[in-house]
């Protein structure tokens, strides 16, 4: 082959090995590969009929998709004596399932790319896509056949090598060997959406290569039975930080599925102030606005200006986990009226919020039922709705993406 050549694999696996008078002295059956370095050389070949023997990649004297030749005598051939320990492409790599960081998602090996460089060949890259299937079913001529026409072809779905973690003896997957900041730039969804495709071990494992603001907001994502798994694996103090990092209500439901103890346990080293606005969501039925609610919402004086209330956004806003609307309370946190962020933007910089405020608000009770809050967002069209206490004052909000959430719970073919 020619340097910098690329060969698949499923291409060299069983053709014949010639040795040096140009008779076949077996099948190539599997290639042992080294376990170092970025891209991992083939450091010998398995091949024979009935018995196996090795040949050190050394001794190959050429190769292509049609044969492998040796410069030894088939007096010269030396028997394999196999273990768990050495690597085998065919063995140990191809088969196993892999993460596609790019597609979020677990996939299956069907072949490998290899590129010549300096007499070796390098395995470059793991092929996950239908092509290579048919690569390996397809033999001789029609492999070929298929090679010439269709192969080389580019919409190949391909995952580079330097991707994935170093090659160990006896793997039952192979895992990428991600930086963490390549994890980082996934959205929480799509972590995970991988975690739920992998073991339990592998799923510890992963999560405790997430920074703790990445890590808090994928548990947020996880089912319930997965979170309370992860959680039961921290200590109390590292549990406490990240349910302090998510917002209350989202940490509220996963308390809320936790044993008393266990939540309690956690409560008692939160901070103060998270603590209480946790327990207080605790207290309300599930499947009630209070239960649905966060506590974190804006609010704004009728006093002020609509240039003050943006200034205000920008300074305390990101402490906020969703700005849809501005609250607009008296000194003891009754609604008086409310302002969409367009209304914020529209109005004269120096007019009172009170003058720009809607005052006819849809609302609901701590009490009321999910599907109550989720009739009254759909049949307005609001992006939130507040929830008021017996007297009237502020107590939380539930938003749209909590109404989706529990669409998507009661009619789980919506996923």
């Amino acid at each position: 082959m020619n340097n910098h050549a690329s060969i698949y694999i499923s291409e060299l696996l069983g053709v014949p090995l010639l040795d040096h008078f140009g008779e076949e002295i077996g099948k190539v059956k599997d290639f042992f590969i080294s376990n170092g370095g970025t891209f991992p050389e083939i450091s010998a070949v398995l091949y024979g009929h009935r018995k196996n023997y090795v040949l050190s990649w050394e001794r190959v004297a050429f190769y292509n998709r049609r044969f492998l030749s040796t410069r030894i005598a088939r007096m010269d051939q030396t028997p394999a004596e196999l273990t768990r320990q050495e690597i085998l492409i065919k063995r140990d790599i191809l088969d196993k399932q892999i993460v596609d960081i790019h597609g979020a998602k677990i996939v299956r090996i069907n072949d490998l790319e290899f590129r010549e460089a300096d007499g070796y060949l390098s395995l470059i890259a793991a092929d996950v896509g239908f092509r290579g299937i048919l690569r390996r079913v397809l033999a001789g001529v029609i492999r070929e056949w298929w090679r010439k026409n269709f192969d080389q072809q580019k919409s190949k779905q391909l995952i580079s090598w330097a991707y994935v973690a170093p090659i160990q003896p006896k793997l039952s997957r192979l895992e990428l060997n991600v930086p963490r900041q390549k994890v980082a730039q996934l959205l929480p969804q799509d972590i995970a959406h991988i975690m739920g495709q992998i073991s339990l071990k592998e799923q510890e494992i992963l999560f405790r290569t997430l920074d703790k603001d990445i890590a808090a907001r994928t548990l947020a994502e996880l089912d319930p039975a997965t979170q309370r798994r992860l959680l039961e694996k921290l200590d109390r103090e590292e549990a406490s930080d990240l349910l302090e990092i998510m917002p209350p209500d989202e940490a509220a439901d996963v308390l809320g599925d936790l044993s008393e103890n266990s939540a309690q346990e956690i409560i008692k080293v939160m901070d103060k102030d998270e603590a209480e606005e946790i327990q207080e969501l605790l207290e309300h039925p599930e499947d009630t606005a209070g239960g649905m609610m966060t506590t974190e919402y804006f609010t704004v004086s009728p006093d002020e200006t609509f240039d003050e209330a943006i200034l205000k956004i920008k300074e305390t806003g990101r402490k906020v986990e969703t700005i849809y609307y501005i609250y607009v309370v008296d000194s003891e946190n009754r609604l008086l009226g409310i302002c969409s962020l367009r209304d914020l933007l529209l109005s004269r910089w120096d007019q009172k919020i009170s003058a720009g405020m809607v005052t006819q608000i849809k609302s609901v009770s701590p009490d009321s039922p999910q599907k109550e809050v989720a009739h009254l967002i759909s049949k307005y069209n609001l992006l939130a709705v507040p929830v008021l206490d017996d007297q009237k004052k502020l107590v939380g909000i539930v938003t749209v993406d909590d109404v989706v959430d529990l669409l998507i719970a009661h009619y789980p073919g919506m996923q």
